[in-house]
């Protein structure tokens, strides 16, 4: 019984019409077709896309390159802007010279620098107030500046007891600042002359208004009836109450014995020290009501004469009590 032969396959030129033949007129015109460029020409499906960009522009010319100028492009500005911006600038000038020319000097109110008309004689005024400062800081004692200074009372007891408290030390000016106007209470004014020693530092002096113009000392020193710093000190018994000019500004800072709801913590302190003190005051007193239109919603201190009572040395839990204010400003008493 003869075998059966297996059927011989297909050559590959037959398979492949084979398929051929299987495939649909679709397919066979997406193989053959060769998708035109932007001018209608054939471009071969397999070339990147950026030479295929390239051989564009080259057939294309320049007019259908990509137009980017390196040259920049300025605006033109409206004359509105132009005249805006110069008003601007002319209105600047304008207060600069305004400022720079008028016969005004600056004033201390306590709430920034106000404006006040220079009084008549200023200038020449100015040389006499010099000579009396140059004399007042040349001095070798507290006692020999007396002739200088405003002869508040009990000056001499003052000068001696602070000679004894800190020495008067002998200093020459390097050069003067001109003199300012200071506007204080009830439309009062002083003169005020900076200076910068031969130590190189910087001070202020202040004059009265009424002639010979003498110098507020305790302004210039800051003068206390006691150290600043005995007002804590546990070590010596003070007078159960003392007369200091500090700088003050309303604090946070409660201890036991003073509750925030009846009391206002205040923090004190003197130029004379490194030392901050913590004070306290009644709300609903005279004197708390008289600080609290000074004191609140300011972030810096404030120079005021105030009576203190001090620590009590046989109680720790103490502090130092305002028992009145006297003065707004170190020139007051």
């Amino acid at each position: 019984m003869p075998s059966e032969l297996p059927e011989p396959k297909p050559k590959q030129s037959e398979k492949v019409k084979v398929e051929e033949d299987q495939e649909s007129p679709e397919e066979k015109n997406e193989k053959t077709y060769t998708p035109p460029n932007k001018l209608g020409l054939p471009v071969a499906k397999f070339l990147p896309k950026d030479l295929l960009q390239n051989a564009v522009q080259q057939a294309a010319g320049d007019w259908e390159k990509d137009n980017e100028s390196d040259e920049l492009k300025v605006k033109r500005v409206s004359p509105r802007t132009l005249i805006a911006v110069g008003s601007l600038i002319f209105f600047m000038l304008g207060w600069v010279l305004y400022e720079t020319l008028s016969d005004n000097a600056p004033i201390e109110q306590g709430q920034g620098i106000i404006k006040e008309s220079i009084p008549t004689g200023f200038v020449a005024l100015e040389d006499k107030l010099k000579l009396s400062a140059s004399n007042f800081l040349a001095a070798e004692k507290w006692e020999d500046v007396l002739p200088y200074v405003r002869q508040s009372p009990g000056i001499e007891e003052k000068l001696e007891k602070f000679q004894n408290r800190s020495p008067k030390v002998s200093v020459g000016v390097q050069q003067f600042r001109p003199i300012d106007v200071i506007k204080v209470r009830d439309g009062e004014f002083l003169y005020m002359l900076g200076f910068q020693d031969e130590n190189e530092e910087i001070k202020n002096l202040y004059f009265t208004s009424e002639d010979p113009h003498r110098i507020i000392w305790e302004t210039f020193v800051a003068f206390c009836d006691e150290p600043f710093e005995a007002l804590t000190s546990s070590e010596a018994q003070l007078a159960s109450e003392a007369i200091y000019r500090v700088r003050v500004k309303a604090d946070g800072y409660y201890i036991d014995n003073y509750n925030e709801k009846d009391w206002q913590a205040l923090d004190l302190t003197h130029p004379k020290s490194q030392k901050n003190i913590s004070a306290y005051v009644l709300r609903d007193s005279e004197q708390g009501k008289k600080l609290r239109p000074i004191l609140y919603g300011r972030k810096d201190s404030v120079p005021l004469i105030l009576l203190i009572k001090p620590k009590l040395v046989n109680d720790p839990d103490s502090a130092p009590e305002i028992l009145d204010l006297l003065g707004i400003g170190w020139h007051e008493l």
